[in-house]
């Protein structure tokens, strides 16, 4: 029989009836927990393990409470809070090997096809580490961006004023189309920042010094921040001036503008919408 190793001996030591790992606060992790594994000890020594141990001195858990699922979840202005099993709230994704009736329940088994797993749509402005028990081991879903749901709604606005610059484009009205051209490009970039975690998301002069910052940090597409700085320029004598005869903006341009927009929606929308973009690692227990 093969010895166990010592990320094995340290997992078994540490795992408590009821399926959940007790890591105290000041627990010092050795390194021989690498990988999805140390993450895993880590969300239970300052999530988890806190929150099942209150409630059980509180009387909280019955006593043949056993974990299969744990949910982080943190806004960005009130603290952390923990849920447990039923708690949970999400959306989950299992691509099922077996045939299933619409409303069936999916069963432990079917939780080792889990794809991915997300926030509710109502929750995306929340960062989330959820760990989820498929029978074998534990699945982890995160994402701590926090704003998604404020970020597509922007996101959203500036699509709107994206096809009112197209419009504009076709009727040959190049101030409007620079005009509603510089809102979307302005949105998007208030979209990028608000994930970003930037004051200046909630600043109308500051977005444009602060995206052009993140340029500079390799964080945004050259070629949109330069698009947006042209229609930052052209936008008041193209609202207010003779601008007749300026330079319309390329079919290309805003196609440009559109691809930004696909590509921070894809980074940012609920996963189940792209389940190529996830967050998932498996911690295997012994």
């Amino acid at each position: 029989m093969n010895e166990l190793t010592e990320e094995q001996q340290w997992m078994r030591a540490h795992i408590q009836p009821g399926n959940w790992l007790r890591v105290d606060a000041d627990e010092e992790l050795p390194p021989c927990l690498t990988g999805p594994i140390r993450t895993l000890a880590h969300m239970f020594q300052l999530s988890f393990s806190p929150e099942i141990v209150r409630r059980k001195e509180a009387g909280m858990l019955p006593e043949d409470f056993a974990l299969w699922g744990a949910q982080m979840i943190q806004t960005e202005d009130a603290p952390k809070s923990v849920r447990l099993n039923d708690e949970i709230r999400g959306v989950m994704h299992v691509r099922m090997d077996r045939p299933v009736e619409k409303g069936e329940a999916a069963t432990m088994s079917d939780l080792r096809n889990l794809v991915d797993f997300d926030v509710a749509d109502d929750e995306l402005d929340y960062g989330h580490c959820t760990v989820i028990f498929d029978g074998v081991g534990w699945r982890m879903f995160f994402n701590f961006q926090a704003g998604r749901g404020r970020s597509l709604s922007t996101m959203a606005k500036a699509e709107q004023f994206l096809e009112a610059a197209r419009y504009s484009r076709e009727q040959g009205h190049i101030g409007p189309t620079v005009d509603n051209l510089f809102s979307a490009c302005e949105l998007l970039s208030k979209a990028r920042l608000t994930l970003n975690h930037s004051k200046a998301a909630d600043n109308h002069r500051a977005i444009s010094s602060a995206i052009n910052a993140e340029r500079r940090l390799g964080n945004v597409d050259s070629a949109f921040v330069e698009l947006f700085n042209r229609m930052s320029r052209e936008r008041y004598p193209a609202r207010y001036g003779a601008y007749d005869e300026g330079t319309m903006p390329t079919s290309e341009e805003l196609d440009l503008v559109q691809e930004e927009i696909a590509l921070l929606r894809k980074a940012t929308a609920h996963k189940g919408d792209d389940p190529s973009s996830k967050d998932d690692e498996s911690a295997m227990l012994p």
